[in-house]
Protein backbone atom coordinates (compact mmCIF):
# COMPACT_ATOMS: atom_id res chain seq x y z
CA UNK A 1 0.00 0.00 0.00
CA UNK A 2 1.20 3.56 -1.01
CA UNK A 3 1.43 6.19 1.41
CA UNK A 4 -0.10 9.61 1.41
CA UNK A 5 2.19 12.15 -0.93
CA UNK A 6 2.42 15.86 -0.29
CA UNK A 7 3.89 18.43 -2.49
CA UNK A 8 4.76 21.47 0.82
CA UNK A 9 5.70 25.09 -0.76
CA UNK A 10 7.85 26.84 2.30
CA UNK A 11 8.64 30.60 1.41
CA UNK A 12 10.65 32.92 3.93
CA UNK A 13 9.33 34.36 6.71
CA UNK A 14 10.72 37.78 6.27
CA UNK A 15 13.87 39.07 4.00
CA UNK A 16 15.99 39.20 7.51
CA UNK A 17 15.03 36.26 9.23
CA UNK A 18 16.35 32.67 8.24
CA UNK A 19 12.73 31.08 9.45
CA UNK A 20 10.90 29.74 7.01
CA UNK A 21 6.75 28.72 6.82
CA UNK A 22 4.67 26.19 5.26
CA UNK A 23 2.95 28.13 2.19
CA UNK A 24 0.91 25.40 0.71
CA UNK A 25 0.29 21.60 1.38
CA UNK A 26 -1.03 19.80 -1.40
CA UNK A 27 -2.19 16.71 -0.86
CA UNK A 28 -1.61 14.36 -4.32
CA UNK A 29 -2.07 10.54 -5.47
CA UNK A 30 1.67 8.78 -5.33
CA UNK A 31 5.05 9.26 -5.21
CA UNK A 32 5.71 9.90 -9.06
CA UNK A 33 2.70 12.08 -9.57
CA UNK A 34 4.30 14.12 -6.13
CA UNK A 35 7.38 14.11 -8.37
CA UNK A 36 6.03 15.69 -11.15
CA UNK A 37 3.37 18.01 -10.07
CA UNK A 38 6.43 19.23 -7.55
CA UNK A 39 8.19 20.35 -11.04
CA UNK A 40 5.20 22.01 -12.33
CA UNK A 41 4.78 23.61 -9.06
CA UNK A 42 8.79 25.17 -9.55
CA UNK A 43 7.46 27.02 -12.31
CA UNK A 44 4.16 28.02 -11.70
CA UNK A 45 4.04 29.08 -7.91
CA UNK A 46 3.73 32.89 -7.61
CA UNK A 47 4.23 33.49 -11.19
CA UNK A 48 4.34 36.93 -11.98
CA UNK A 49 4.34 38.53 -15.90
CA UNK A 50 8.00 39.56 -16.61
CA UNK A 51 9.64 37.97 -13.80
CA UNK A 52 12.38 34.84 -13.81
CA UNK A 53 13.01 32.07 -12.26
CA UNK A 54 15.93 29.70 -11.41
CA UNK A 55 14.40 26.53 -10.27
CA UNK A 56 17.71 24.58 -8.15
CA UNK A 57 17.19 20.80 -7.51
CA UNK A 58 18.82 20.35 -4.18
CA UNK A 59 18.03 16.53 -4.38
CA UNK A 60 15.85 13.98 -5.97
CA UNK A 61 12.52 15.37 -4.10
CA UNK A 62 13.51 18.90 -2.97
CA UNK A 63 14.03 22.72 -4.86
CA UNK A 64 14.99 26.10 -4.14
CA UNK A 65 12.99 28.78 -6.72
CA UNK A 66 14.32 32.27 -7.23
CA UNK A 67 12.52 34.69 -8.62
CA UNK A 68 13.55 37.65 -10.04
CA UNK A 69 13.38 40.42 -12.55
CA UNK A 70 15.55 42.78 -14.36
CA UNK A 71 16.54 46.43 -12.85
CA UNK A 72 16.49 49.43 -15.31
CA UNK A 73 17.20 51.91 -13.12
CA UNK A 74 21.21 51.32 -13.01
CA UNK A 75 21.51 53.58 -16.06
CA UNK A 76 23.80 54.49 -17.75
CA UNK A 77 25.32 50.93 -16.99
CA UNK A 78 23.44 47.95 -17.96
CA UNK A 79 20.49 46.83 -16.58
CA UNK A 80 20.64 43.87 -13.19
CA UNK A 81 19.14 41.32 -12.84
CA UNK A 82 17.81 41.41 -8.85
CA UNK A 83 16.23 38.25 -6.54
CA UNK A 84 13.31 39.71 -5.53
CA UNK A 85 11.87 35.81 -3.35
CA UNK A 86 12.60 32.18 -3.35
CA UNK A 87 10.86 29.41 -2.00
CA UNK A 88 11.51 25.87 -1.81
CA UNK A 89 9.23 23.02 -2.95
CA UNK A 90 9.57 19.30 -1.72
CA UNK A 91 8.21 15.89 -2.00
CA UNK A 92 6.66 14.69 1.25
CA UNK A 93 5.20 11.39 2.59
CA UNK A 94 2.37 11.45 5.53
CA UNK A 95 4.59 9.88 8.13
CA UNK A 96 1.61 10.74 10.81
CA UNK A 97 -1.38 12.71 11.55
CA UNK A 98 -3.18 13.80 14.44
CA UNK A 99 -5.83 16.12 14.69
CA UNK A 100 -6.34 19.09 17.59
CA UNK A 101 -8.72 19.25 20.57
CA UNK A 102 -11.67 20.58 20.00
CA UNK A 103 -11.58 24.54 20.56
CA UNK A 104 -13.26 25.84 23.76
CA UNK A 105 -14.78 29.18 24.01
CA UNK A 106 -13.11 31.41 26.07
CA UNK A 107 -14.60 31.50 29.66
CA UNK A 108 -14.59 35.18 30.29
CA UNK A 109 -16.93 35.71 27.51
CA UNK A 110 -20.51 35.25 27.83
CA UNK A 111 -22.08 33.01 25.31
CA UNK A 112 -25.45 34.47 22.91
CA UNK A 113 -28.17 33.01 22.27
CA UNK A 114 -29.80 31.93 18.79
CA UNK A 115 -31.93 34.98 19.27
CA UNK A 116 -29.31 37.76 20.21
CA UNK A 117 -27.06 36.33 17.49
CA UNK A 118 -29.62 36.79 14.82
CA UNK A 119 -29.95 40.39 15.84
CA UNK A 120 -26.02 41.48 16.08
CA UNK A 121 -26.24 41.48 19.87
Amino acid sequence: MEGEWYVLVEAGFSVTDQAWTLKEKIHVGGHEQAVAHAREVCLTYRHREGYGRDVFRLSETSWMVDVTFSDGSTYPQAPVTRSIEHFRVSVAELATTREPAPAEPPEDVPRKGRLRRAFGG
